[in-house]
């Protein structure tokens, strides 16, 4: 396995077409100031605009050619989540980067939105960053309680966290307060009962962690115990070799694993995309 590993991270490392599947290039917006802190009143919409403050969305009208580039990526996690070969728990995807600034958020936000077009399904995507919610921040969120204050307080439901949107089918869970603990949180028995809630809400739904960054935090391992899938996005030309290897160590190597490299100037307006699936789940 330690060479598969290897010969993952050299293809992200030093990526040619013949290795990844090629995708346009996900270039963000300029970045906007982030929005003020919304009300705490149960119940409220996070509307669409919300979600392209700081370039965090970029819907069809506005970009269709990276639009349709998420489009493209969602179809390997639709098919680990609900094919022939699906397992238990690969409904819960984790995206994530070895480091700061690759992205994660911005593939986050966006893949939530196009798996949320799929007819039939339901898309939660929480904020498991506690100590840079940048999803939460972005969407104006900050001040509501979120994912660390239903873990602590039993009285608390999905109802009372979770916030909808004006896209059908999409919901937010913000990481709310900020605590020294989370760790132990991340880890606990009511983490996981608080995502199968949600899951059997909606048996055809899909949750997406926007998690922190690998090899930055001690959550992010907690987080990744909690995914049935992964994808790593990868900066090109800041991410090296190694933090790339270290990080699919820590990541549960009989679980999919999608490795995104962004930003690859090398190629113009290409970036490239590959899934790896472990041997016996090898789809025909």
């Amino acid at each position: 396995m330690q060479a598969a590993r290897d010969k993952a991270a050299r293809r992200v490392a030093e990526p040619r077409p013949a290795d990844l599947r090629p995708v346009t290039q996900l270039a963000r917006p300029a970045p906007a100031p982030a929005p003020a802190p919304a009300s705490t009143t149960p119940g409220m919409t996070v509307g669409l605009r919300q979600f392209g403050k700081g370039g965090s969305l970029v819907p069809e009208s506005a970009d269709r050619n990276i639009y349709e580039q998420f489009r493209r990526i969602k179809r390997p996690l639709l098919q680990c989540a609900f094919g022939n070969l699906a397992q238990a728990g690969t409904q819960i995807v984790m995206i994530t980067s070895p480091l700061q600034g690759a992205g994660k958020t911005f593939v986050s936000s966006n893949l939530a939105y196009v798996l949320a077009q799929e007819k039939d399904r339901t898309v939660l995507i929480v904020d498991t960053d506690n100590a840079n919610p940048s999803l939460t921040r972005q969407l104006g969120l900050q001040g509501r309680p979120g994912l660390y204050d239903i873990i602590q307080d039993p009285g608390l439901t999905l109802d009372d966290v979770v916030c909808p949107t004006d896209v059908p089918g999409l919901y937010v869970l913000p990481a709310g307060r900020q605590v020294s603990d989370s760790l132990e949180r991340l880890n606990s028995e009511r983490c996981r009962e608080i995502l199968a809630q949600g899951l059997a809400r909606h048996p055809n739904g899909i949750v997406i962690l926007d998690a922190p960054p690998l090899l930055v935090t001690n959550e992010a391992p907690a987080v990744a115990s909690l995914a049935g899938q992964y994808l790593l996005i990868v900066e090109a030309g800041v991410t090296s070799r190694s933090s790339v290897s270290k990080s699919l160590e820590l990541l549960d190597e009989q679980k999919p694993i999608g490795l995104i490299l962004n930003k690859a100037p090398a190629y113009g307006d290409l970036g490239h995309y590959y899934y790896a699936y472990p041997a016996q789940n090898s789809p025909p």
